[in-house]
């Protein structure tokens, strides 16, 4: 409950600041932290960080829940968060008219090198999030955003094909610049098993 206090504390500290979300309920706190997969996230609640993504499921970590990993971001990385939601992935969301599915959000230091993340890894600012297709293929979810980044109707720091093959991806990696890393501008690459 000590993780979920201190997630509480951050935002109530940081949302007038920040024009960040509300305080989150009880309830949520209370469901996130007993929850054993990614689903269960509430939209529309008072935690989100954009119309469909909340704060939860931006941190939340199935191996920073097992290793009792305290995930909580910084400001700046509260803020990343809340830009990357905003000026990325809901643009993503409202575009493909679907759900997007979180697989890794923030991920702090000791997470980070817990799953084995790059050293200088985007997800440690609150700068990157990983997705699958919720409807359709990843291929066909990549090729949406590659389009959106085409038509300027988002900016990005890198879009990652992660592994799978070449015909279709295992996931998205989607980040955007910050102070941390050098800047990039819609860079595009490809990592195949």
């Amino acid at each position: 409950m000590i993780l979920f206090e201190k997630i509480k504390d951050k935002i109530n500290n940081l949302k007038n600041k920040n024009n960040l979300p509300n305080p989150v309920n009880d309830k949520l706190l209370k469901r996130e932290q007993n929850k054993n997969s990614d689903e269960g996230i509430v939209y529309g609640s008072s935690n989100n960080l954009s119309k469909n993504f909340s704060y939860s499921e931006m941190i939340y970590s199935a191996t920073a829940n097992k290793y009792k990993i305290d995930n909580t971001p910084d400001n700046e990385s509260l803020a990343n968060l809340k830009k990357l939601c905003e000026t990325i992935l809901q643009p993503i969301r409202d575009k493909y008219g679907y759900p997007i599915k979180i697989t890794s959000g923030y991920r702090g230091p000791k997470l980070n090198q817990k799953v084995g993340g790059a050293k200088n890894s985007d997800h440690m600012f609150g700068a990157a999030a990983d997705f699958k297709a919720t409807h359709g293929t990843n291929k066909e979810l990549f090729d949406l955003v590659m389009k959106m980044i085409k038509n300027k109707e988002i900016k990005c720091r890198q879009l990652i094909w992660e592994y799978g093959t070449k015909s279709n991806p295992n996931w998205l990696h989607i980040s955007i610049n910050h102070s941390k890393n050098k800047q990039k501008n819609n860079q595009v690459l490809y990592i195949f098993d």
